[in-house]
């Protein structure tokens, strides 16, 4: 019985044992939802909108629009984290200091600490673009201007205005803007701006905290960030007269210990902030217009000298149309030398054409001419130069036949191969011209480039002929085509085969060696081939009927940037201009106004006050610049030059 007892008692304690275990899981588990429902409670439900809000800024020490400034630091603090972005591009402090201040991060302030000591009676800005930006998505705060003074007066006035390209008419931005209180020219090598701003991407500009007097005002490609000009190496952009800053943004002027701000800001506060340049632009057109160009008169020095060639030598400058005085190469006519240039003159190839002079391994040349001294001005300078050619001749070719121990095994196992007494073409017979027929036609030539200089043509050798087709027998013939082979004047090595090209036509042609001889006495293998000319009904036209047309004109059609010039012509009178075979596509159409007549744009002068020839492009019906041009289609244009070219 006792024993019966015992195991009631033990499954009783195993049981209860059991139900107490189950109890403990039971109340884990509900703590634990518990306790993770009240986290999920607090947090943030996902998939929430994204923050697209700017920072708000709460205040700053001392507030805006200080007066009697005389602290090391300014501290700008807003709602939430932020960072500055590019603060190295887009602050500018005006006027800038000897040594530029100290940006720094702290929590939710940006804190401006100043490096020089700052000038007395002087309205300054911290100008930080869009740098500062919240700390989470980077939303930016943007245009944000800080101003102060040092002394009783903080000054409001501004000028705004618009940066262009002089040549391509197209805005420029984040270019920096220079207003000097002195107004000689030669300010701009000499001093630091009394004020600075820098164009926006849409190439406006606004200039605030002025004084109520005239300025310069320059706009440089400052690549180095020394607030000079340096002439020819940087683009520039000026205006004839100083300007007359008006009435800006009203700021606070009374003077305040720098620790109120808060969240709370009243009308007077809100009005007192810098508008941003946007705003700025939307209340009003700019007046100023800066036209930006990159002067001539670069630094003349020689950058280069080589002897690319056996029979030529390699001139490279610096600025454009070098002046030589004198040249001499030891053992060497110099006379018989012939002279290819860029169109700019800024590199020069010089070629032995006398095929009679022997060309020594060493040539010492000896030159004078007008280099840039350390005052700015041309003066004679002489230079040596010495080469030694090393002629790099193609490699050997391989004999095809066997080697005496190679031969004597393949004579003995009988294997010997045969060898190659295919006759070899003359070793002279490695001039290779490069015929260019594409897009050849009425307007544009056949035409022909050349790796060294030609010393002899023979239009005998060369035969142009183009296929009729008889309407009723469907007999084909071809007739010769005759041609004039001319010479470019600047592309020395260049040849066209002028000749009156019809359209949509078959033509073949046959180079027969001995058409062509250059200096090195080497000459053409046959050449044959065929193309046709450019079909209308596959190209597009243009007709631009020009009226008030006062003064000399050139007008460009440019790929679709505006860079690369596709067709040019001049114009100087009323008359309907057509350009035909146009390739389809997007094209852009420039009207430069020819001030001297010399059928180019002409740059500027800053020093001589001289403005770069106005060039503009036109536009479409919608104010686009790229004109689309379709296969088979005719665009006709009519372009008012008073319009166009306003007083």
């Amino acid at each position: 019985m006792w024993c019966s007892h015992l195991e009631i008692c033990n499954k009783l304690i195993l049981r209860l044992i059991k139900n107490i275990f189950f109890l403990l899981i039971l109340v884990v588990t509900a703590y634990s939802l518990l306790f993770t429902t009240g986290c999920a409670s607090i947090g943030h439900p996902s998939g929430g909108p994204k923050d697209t809000l700017p920072p708000v800024l709460l205040k700053t020490i001392p507030e805006q629009g200080a007066l009697f400034f005389d602290k090391k630091r300014v501290s700008i603090t807003f709602d939430e984290y932020v960072q500055l972005k590019e603060a190295d591009k887009q602050f500018i402090m005006s006027p800038p200091p000897e040594k530029r201040p100290t940006l720094a991060v702290k929590g939710k302030s940006i804190v401006t600490t100043f490096n020089s000591p700052l000038k007395d009676s002087t309205t300054y800005q911290l100008n930080f673009g869009n740098a500062i930006v919240d700390n989470n998505e980077g939303n930016p705060y943007e245009a944000y201007r800080f101003a102060f003074s040092t002394w009783a007066v903080l000054d409001t006035m501004q000028v705004d205005g618009l940066v262009l390209d002089a040549y391509t008419d197209q805005p420029v931005g984040k270019m920096l803007v220079y207003l000097y209180e002195n107004l000689s020219d030669s300010v701009v090598l000499k001093l630091r701006p009394d004020n600075i701003t820098r164009s926006n991407e849409e190439g406006n500009f606004v200039a605030e905290n002025l004084k109520e007097k005239p300025y310069k005002i320059v706009v440089i490609d400052d690549a180095n960030k020394n607030y000079k000009y340096d002439i020819g190496q940087e683009a520039i952009g000026f205006l004839d007269l100083p300007v007359e800053p008006i009435a800006g943004s009203i700021e606070r002027h009374h003077h305040h210990d720098g620790e109120g701000g808060g969240e709370e800001k009243d009308k007077k506060d809100e009005a007192a902030k810098p508008k941003p340049q946007s705003e700025l632009r939307q209340e009003k057109e700019p007046k100023l217009v800066l036209r930006m160009f990159t002067e001539d008169v670069q630094t003349q020095y020689m950058t280069s000298c080589e002897q690319p060639e056996k029979r030529a030598l390699k001139m490279t400058f610096n600025a454009p149309y070098p002046k030589i005085d004198s040249l001499h190469i030891d053992s060497m006519d110099v006379r018989k030398f012939v002279v290819e240039s860029s169109p700019r003159q800024d590199t020069l190839l010089f070629w032995f054409a006398d095929t009679a002079a022997r060309i020594p391994d060493t040539l010492k040349l000896n030159f004078n001419y007008l280099k840039t001294d350390t005052l700015g001005q041309l003066s004679p300078s002489r230079e040596k130069r010495k080469f030694v050619f090393i002629d790099k001749k193609a490699p050997e070719e391989k004999s095809s036949k066997p080697s005496a121990i190679g031969g004597f095994f393949s004579r003995l196992v009988g294997t010997e191969e045969a060898v190659d007494t295919t006759p070899k073409k003359p070793v002279n017979w490695t001039l290779q011209p490069s015929l260019k027929t594409s897009n050849a036609g009425p307007i544009e030539h056949v035409s022909v480039n050349f790796g060294a200089l030609l010393i002899s043509a023979n239009p005998q050798q060369i035969t142009f002929e183009e296929r009729q087709i008889n309407p009723r027998s469907k007999d084909t013939t071809y007739v010769k085509v005759k041609y004039e082979l001319q010479r470019d004047s600047i592309r020395l090595r260049t040849y066209r085969f002028a000749a009156d090209w019809k359209e949509n036509t078959f033509y073949r042609y046959s180079i027969l060696p001995n058409a062509f001889w250059d200096i090195y006495s080497q000459t053409n293998d046959t050449m044959k081939g065929e193309f046709t000319t450019v079909d209308p009904e596959k190209l597009s036209s243009l007709a631009i009927d020009f009226s008030n047309v006062e003064g000399d004109y050139v007008v460009q059609i440019t790929d679709s940037k505006g860079k690369i010039v596709l067709r040019e012509y001049t114009l100087s009178e009323n008359k309907k201009m057509e350009f035909k075979y146009v390739n389809p596509g997007s094209h852009c159409i420039r009207v430069i106004k020819d001030e001297n007549g010399n059928g180019k744009w002409d740059t500027g002068n800053y020093f001589k006050r001289i403005q770069p020839e106005y060039a503009t492009f036109l536009r479409t019906n919608d104010g686009k610049l790229e004109f689309t041009f379709r296969q088979g289609w005719d665009l006709e244009l009519s372009v008012d030059m008073k319009v166009l070219f306003p007083d």
